[in-house]
C-alpha cells in the first residue's frame, strides 16, 4: 500500500476568461474547483488504477471538507488530521493567450500540538504501508526538515520512501537519502546549481542525483522524463496530448 502525505493541500480554483487586462474589470467565462496537492494527486491516479493507497496530511475548514468530498466521490481512502486552520485556495487565472497566471495561497498556520499529531497519525499509517510518498509546499508551522522527519519515521515501520518536493525542505529531507526522488527540471538546477539546457543535460543529471537518492527521476514536462538507477539510466518521451 502507498501512504501519501500532503502537508499543504489545497483546492485548485480555475478561473477562465477571454483575454485578462490588468487594472480593469474582467468577466469571468467560468470557474471550475478540484482538490489539489502532490500527495493528494498520486494517491487518486493509485485509486483510479486500482492500486491500494491511503491519503493523509492536514486539512480544515470548508475548504478541507471540499477535498474529503472528492476524494469520497472518487473512491479514494484518506484519513487527514483535522486542523483549526482553513485549507488554502491556489488559483490559476486560464486567458487563453498563453500560460496561466498562479497565485498560490502560504497555507494556514500549524500548531506544535497539530504536527505532533499528525507524527502520531503517520506513524500509525506507515505501519501498514510498503511505500510512502511526501511532496508539496511546507505550511506556515512546520519544520523546515519536517520530510526528513517523516521518512525517518517511514524508515523505521521498514517502508520505502518517494520525495517530490523543493528548496530548504528537499535539500533536508534529502539527508535520509530516499528510495525515489523526482524533480522537474528547474528543481533539479536549484539542487545542482547549474543550468540544464537539453535532455542530455537531464540524463546526466539524474545520475548525478543518484548520489542524493537510490533512484532519480527528472521530469521535462513535454520532453518526457529521465530515470537513473543502479542498473542503468533511461530517456523516456512523453506522448503529444491536447491540453484540457
Amino acid at each position: 500500500m502507498i501512504v501519501s502525505v500532503t502537508l499543504n493541500p489545497c483546492v485548485d480554483r480555475v478561473v477562465f476568461v477571454s483575454g485578462l487586462k490588468v487594472g480593469d474589470t474582467n468577466r469571468v467565462d467560468r470557474v471550475e474547483t478540484d482538490a489539489g496537492g502532490k500527495g493528494v494527486n498520486l494517491s487518486r491516479v493509485v485509486a483510479e488504477l486500482g492500486g491500494k493507497t491511503i491519503a493523509t496530511g492536514f486539512l480544515g475548514g470548508g475548504n478541507g471538507a471540499h477535498i474529503r468530498h472528492v476524494l469520497h466521490a472518487q473512491g479514494v481512502h484518506n484519513s487527514f488530521v483535522e486542523i483549526a486552520g482553513t485549507t488554502r485556495v491556489n488559483t490559476s487565472i486560464e486567458a487563453g493567450d498563453g500560460p496561466p497566471t498562479t497565485l498560490n495561497e502560504a497555507g494556514p498556520q500549524i500548531s506544535d500540538e497539530e504536527w505532533h499529531r499528525l507524527l502520531a497519525h503517520c506513524e500509525t499509517l506507515f505501519h501498514r504501508a510498503d511505500w510512502v510518498a511526501l511532496g508539496g509546499s511546507l505550511p506556515p508551522g512546520v519544520p523546515v526538515d519536517a520530510f526528513r522527519a517523516l521518512g525517518e519515521l517511514a524508515r523505521r515501520e521498514s517502508c520505502r520512501v518517494l520525495l517530490d518536493a523543493d528548496g530548504e525542505a528537499m535539500r533536508l529531507g534529502l539527508q535520509m537519502r530516499p528510495d525515489l526522488i523526482k524533480p522537474n527540471l528547474r528543481e533539479a538546477e536549484r539542487l545542482l546549481g547549474k543550468t540544464l539546457p537539453d535532455r542530455a543535460a537531464a540524463v546526466s543529471a539524474a545520475r548525478e542525483l543518484r548520489s542524493m537518492a537510490e533512484n532519480v527521476i527528472v521530469s521535462m514536462g513535454k520532453d518526457g522524463a529521465a530515470l537513473a538507477t543502479a542498473g542503468g539510466v533511461w530517456l523516456g518521451r512523453s506522448p503529444q496530448v491536447e491540453p484540457r
